[in-house]
């Protein structure tokens, strides 16, 4: 399903048995059962509970945060 807004199209796909909206160039206009490549600059994608509807943050912040801070990722480890 697709939903022009005016400044960019609303795309619904089903990515990995998951509902998915996608905010496009206004000028995109893919048909339905179309398919599609998409890429994504993680910092930008927000993630939110299927549930409730909250926004639980966004999927690269952490990488986001490591670029910025030139920071290397760290792993947890459990201590006993």
């Amino acid at each position: 399903m697709t939903e022009p807004t005016g400044p960019d199209t609303l795309v619904f796909v089903t990515l990995n048995q998951s509902k998915v909206c996608c905010r496009l160039a206004p000028d995109v206009a893919p048909q339905v059962g179309e398919s599609l490549t998409l890429q994504f600059d993680p910092a930008r994608v927000l993630i939110f509970d299927a549930q409730s509807g909250e926004r639980l943050g966004v999927l690269g912040a952490r990488q986001a945060a490591e670029r910025e801070n030139n920071v290397s990722p760290v792993e947890p480890q459990v201590i006993n």
